[in-house]
């Protein structure tokens, strides 16, 4: 199966990368798209049509609380 995995350097995402990859094609935003800004439409167009994906997972998140709070409608 063609697994595409975003998020995959936090702490669900890390998990399932280490678990989905034993027995899958799987692909993650690792450090070839960890640069660029997943919020952005062109970027996961790019990530989109790199693959004919069965799966996608996404465990992609703003994790600073602080941040969050001051930034509501972002979050």
């Amino acid at each position: 199966m063609n697994i595409l995995l975003l998020g995959s350097s936090g702490l669900l995402g890390n998990e399932l990368n280490k678990i989905l990859k034993r027995k899958n094609n799987l692909t993650n935003n690792g450090s070839k798209f960890r640069n660029k800004d997943l919020r952005a439409k062109k970027n996961i167009q790019e990530l989109l049509l790199a693959k004919n994906y069965d799966l996608i997972i996404n465990s992609a998140a703003i994790t600073n609380i602080n941040f969050c709070e001051k930034n509501k409608k972002l979050s």
